[in-house]
């Protein structure tokens, strides 16, 4: 059941925020220009990321946990803890969002369902902050069902090979990996952008590829 609450002005500020520091979040323009202020007295990256927490210590909708989500991830070491704590708090949440929440977006050519996105983006970074604390089974159950909403992403498979590596070894990381090959998102392709302009999509095979050399390489050396 989808809730419809009004985006207080505290979220729409930190989604102002994360949007300056390259998370783009729907928020009211107006709020631009205030964030830029306020950036300008930042010495550091790291306080936006701050300042977007303190913003929505006080709320906790699912857009507030999902902005916390993406701020203590990208603090990085030594902030697993509130990834997890605020991850949990998202997934047991019913979506405040009040629109788009449910809109099909497309990136890069490809149709994606916003929500599953968001779920998706949450529970990697869940995954990743786990895998840093070596909890790989839970990480390995998280990054699974972040990888069924995204398995366009490339990201989400070379995370899923990397946990699988530590919790069944090389061989079942690399395995996974060229199951990939037969993915209806590994062939790349031409789509037209929104400019009107054919682009050309390889991201996934790259991404795959990439991940099979490095794992290849270290075998070799090991």
């Amino acid at each position: 059941m989808e809730l419809h609450q009004k985006i207080t002005e505290n979220e729409n500020f930190a989604a102002a925020l994360l949007a300056r520091a390259g998370v783009y979040i729907s928020h009211d323009p107006l709020m631009d220009s205030k964030v830029d202020q306020m950036i300008a007295g930042f010495r550091t990256q790291k306080e936006i990321y701050q300042k977007v927490i303190e913003l929505c210590s006080s709320s906790h909708s699912s857009l507030s946990e999902y902005l916390s989500v993406m701020a203590y991830s990208m603090l990085g070491e030594g902030y697993e803890d509130g990834v997890i704590r605020c991850a949990k708090e998202f997934l047991n949440t019913p979506s405040n969002w009040n629109s788009g929440n449910e809109e099909i977006l497309i990136q890069d050519g490809i149709r994606k369902r916003r929500a599953d996105l968001r779920r998706g983006e949450v529970l990697m970074a869940m995954a990743t902050a786990e895998s840093q604390q070596s909890c790989y089974v839970s990480a390995l159950m998280h990054q699974k069902q972040a990888y069924a909403l995204m398995p366009y992403s490339a990201e989400a498979v070379v995370r899923l090979s990397q946990i699988l590596r530590h919790e069944a070894g090389v061989d079942a990381a690399v395995k996974f990996l060229q199951d990939q090959r037969q993915s209806v998102f590994y062939p790349p392709f031409l789509y037209v952008d929104e400019e009107g302009k054919q682009k050309h999509n390889d991201a996934f095979s790259r991404g795959i590829e990439s991940e099979l050399e490095k794992l290849k390489k270290e075998s070799k050396e090991s």
